[in-house]
């Protein structure tokens, strides 16, 4: 379609000269330069429309493609978003990235319609422009043109935003899921740590409360056996062993309710870490049988601490009723009676 300037005023030239013998060297001048005029105007239309015409098909593939990222990109962030919210508990941060990757989604979303809808609309702009650039480009209007470059612009921006939107979807969901996999981990983590900690914890409170019991029946028996030689006795021995067996009376108490109370607090263990190491246990669950765990470890250390009071106050009875048998008895009866309590 390039034809020269020279060639159309050569061409006009002639035929003026062939119709206006008289001063047809100015005529042919001036429509010379009104056809050059049209002819520039002409070309740069057809140069306009090419250029909107392939500008356009590229700024369609841009869109179409940031369209489908954008598309990808929420469904990620929707998944990640679903991940964790499954996690349990209420952690500000999982929930927040859970937050956010639901608002990118939805950004994403809103923007993958914006430039699907570009696309369509620069389609049809477009589509006449492209027949009409490869059959008739002179037939179209410049106004045509200027719709069709000013879809184009709305379709570079459209793609532009659905790409950024994707972004901050696909980051968004990066993060969902990055959080909710190191919540789970760590739940995990702790649940294995509770379940293996508290097997042992929870034994351990049942076997304190047992010797405590133990102690408990010994010193009960202790006192028994004192008194046995101390309730009619008069001598200072016998005084002293009363004295001793009343507290070993009460030190045996406290041994039993020790005992039950470590028993208990097992108990309350067990019943945390079950709950706690079961699937889908939430973070407070898990966190209340870690405390259950070292309220149990306390309760069997005092048992264990009282138990072993017992058994120091226990031992001294005896000795104290040996002295006490010692005084109150005739050498033969003592002897006698020592001999009957030698695993004493």
């Amino acid at each position: 379609m390039r034809v020269s300037v020279v060639f159309i005023c050569t061409a006009v030239f002639g035929l003026r000269l062939g119709r206006e013998p008289e001063n047809s060297g100015k005529g042919a001048a001036k429509d010379c330069g009104k056809a050059a005029k049209a002819f520039q105007k002409q070309q740069t239309k057809v140069l306009r429309l090419a250029k909107v015409v392939g500008k356009g098909k590229n700024a369609k593939q841009q869109a179409e493609r940031a369209a489908e990222r954008a598309e990808a990109a929420a469904e990620a962030a929707k998944e990640a978003a679903k991940v964790a919210e499954k996690v349990p508990g209420d952690d500000k941060v999982i929930t927040g990235a859970a937050s956010d990757a639901t608002d990118a989604a939805d950004e994403a979303t809103t923007a993958q319609t914006d430039a699907e809808t570009a696309v369509t609309d620069l389609d049809t702009k477009l589509s006449p422009l492209a027949t009409a650039a490869s059959s008739d480009p002179t037939s179209v209007e410049p106004s045509d043109i200027k719709a069709a470059e000013d879809e184009v612009d709305v379709a570079l921006k459209a793609a532009a935003v659905a790409d950024k939107k994707a972004a901050k979807a696909e980051t968004a969901a990066k993060k969902a899921n990055s959080v909710a996999v190191s919540a789970n981990e760590e739940a995990a983590g702790a649940q294995q740590r509770v379940k293996k900690e508290g097997a042992a914890v929870v034994l351990n409170a049942e076997r304190a409360s047992e010797l405590a019991g133990t102690a408990k029946t010994d010193a009960d028996n202790a006192v028994t056996a004192s008194e046995t030689i101390t309730e009619d006795g008069t001598s200072k021995e016998s005084a002293a062993a009363k004295e001793l067996a009343t507290q070993v009376t009460a030190e045996g108490e406290k041994a039993k309710m020790k005992g039950d109370a470590a028993k208990t607090a097992g108990d309350d263990a067990k019943t945390a870490i079950d709950t706690a190491t079961a699937d889908g246990a939430s973070p407070d669950e898990i966190a209340e049988a870690v405390t259950k765990i070292d309220e149990a470890k306390e309760a069997t250390t005092a048992a264990k601490k009282q138990t072993e009071r017992t058994h120091d106050f226990t031992k001294r009875l005896k000795q104290a009723t040996k002295e006490a048998a010692k005084a109150e008895k005739s050498k033969e009866d003592y002897d006698t009676w020592l001999a009957s309590h030698q695993d004493d």
